[in-house]
């Protein structure tokens, strides 16, 4: 049974980043381990940790136009500014849908992949055993270590993040530089970095909630 939220508390954190567009269920930040919940048009600033219990989502949509969802039974940390964003994933599920950007970045960290971006449609899972899980439905996305100090000096470019090395899976190999996601593919790593690459199975996506309550929704705002 869902809750009816009667008042929001304001909390001091950094930049702001954008604001809830969309609550169901029960949506928390948390400070200094107080639960304060979350309500539609409002703000949300960097350094914000959020909770989603279940049957909870959250939407935010980033001032510079980028939309984020959070699943139910996630724990997410938003930090960043308008011209470099990141979500840090304890646990659970995010969809984004990144607004193209030229100086932008967006990042997603799970605690052993990191997916940078620029303007693409993707969905990302961090699970219980540690494995994370990166699917590529439109634009460009690229995935390599949690840590990226950790990634080659060989495969360093101009790029703040390193270049996007074409690289084929699976292989039984653990991730030390970027590999460029195509859309159409996913990449799962595990909790020792070894991962692997293949189609998303279209079939298997028609009959998850989360992927259609994202293909409605982004519909739904013309995204």
């Amino acid at each position: 049974m869902l809750r009816l939220i009667l008042f929001v508390a304001t909390l001091t954190f950094g930049a702001d980043l954008g604001k809830a567009t969309f609550v169901t269920g029960n949506v928390y930040q948390i400070s200094k381990k107080r639960e304060r919940p979350i309500r539609v048009s409002q703000k949300i600033k960097s350094g914000c940790l959020i909770k989603t219990e279940q049957e909870s989502i959250l939407e935010i949509t980033y001032n510079h136009g980028t939309v984020l969802r959070i699943a139910e039974n996630s724990l997410v940390t938003l930090d960043g500014s308008e011209v470099a964003s990141s979500v840090k994933m304890q646990k659970g599920k995010v969809w984004a849908n990144v607004k193209k950007m030229t100086k932008n970045n967006f990042v997603v960290n799970t605690p052993v992949a990191t997916a940078a971006v620029r303007g693409t449609v993707f969905r990302v899972e961090s699970g219980a055993d540690q494995s994370s899980t990166v699917a590529l439905y439109s634009g460009l996305v690229d995935v390599g270590p949690s840590d990226t100090t950790s990634i080659r000096k060989t495969q360093e470019t101009t790029s703040s993040w390193g270049p996007p090395a074409q690289i084929p899976g699976p292989y039984e190999v653990s991730v030390d530089t970027w590999i460029r996601l195509k859309p159409g593919t996913q990449i799962n790593i595990q909790s020792d970095g070894k991962y692997a690459t293949s189609d998303v199975d279209d079939k298997e996506e028609s009959h998850d909630a989360w992927y259609l309550f994202n293909q409605q929704r982004d519909k739904k705002i013309k995204r």
